[in-house]
């Protein structure tokens, strides 16, 4: 699979992915991870697992997969990962290796795939899932006044009764809800990306969070 570097890639085997892996008590992999600070400042956080950023948008996460390959007391982290690829096309090297996924206010195609439950994208979710693994999403796309971005317009209103609308296909790849709630300033704040301060701006700031387990 293809991991970034900085502004250069390279490949990781998946005979060396599953070697990374071992080292570490917990695999946890964010998708759509966009400018990677979010899987930075968790791989922080958490020095015992093994955090992976997954984007096919490469030129956001420069910054991010420059630094942590830069001496700890720099800011380098031995234990973050950026992997370059949209999750559609789950690298086979990731599949059954995470015990945490985590999407944090989705755009483009992924919030496409997943408030219309496309199984291509919920299928790779499952894959990339280990058994028992939990996938925690939030979602807020409903902070737009007119226009509305070309992208929404055929989008329900996300809502806990459209989540409830999504659940037997979620189901049947495997997901099982666990948890929906409104979630408000206090969840919202702790995710370092710059959607979630544009959501904290918005008085339409109605987040939706799920929680799901993979059986």
């Amino acid at each position: 699979m293809e991991i970034l570097k900085g502004k250069k890639s390279d490949t990781l085997s998946h005979v060396d992915f599953a070697a990374l892996a071992t080292r570490y008590s917990h695999v946890a992999v964010d998708i759509g991870t966009g400018d990677g600070k979010f899987i930075y400042q968790l791989a922080r956080t958490h020095p015992d697992w093994l955090c992976i950023g997954l984007d096919a948008a490469r030129e956001n996460l420069v910054e991010n997969a420059a630094k942590i390959y830069k001496k700890p007391a720099k800011g380098g982290l031995a234990n973050a990962l950026y992997v370059i690829s949209a999750i559609e096309n789950l690298p086979p090297e990731l599949e059954n290796s995470a015990d945490s996924i985590t999407v944090n206010f989705p755009w483009g195609s992924l919030l496409r795939g997943l408030v219309l439950a496309d199984a291509t994208i919920l299928n790779a979710l499952a894959r990339l899932a280990k058994p028992n693994a939990t996938l925690t999403m939030l979602f807020n796309y409903n902070i737009f006044d007119d226009p509305v971005p070309l992208e929404l317009r055929d989008l329900p209103a996300f809502t806990l009764a459209t989540v409830d609308s999504l659940m037997l296909h979620y189901a049947a790849a495997g997901l099982m809800l666990v948890e929906r709630a409104i979630v408000g300033a206090d969840v919202i704040q702790t995710i370092p990306t710059l959607w979630a301060k544009r959501v904290l701006l918005s008085p339409n700031a109605e987040t939706v969070r799920l929680v799901l387990r993979r059986v």
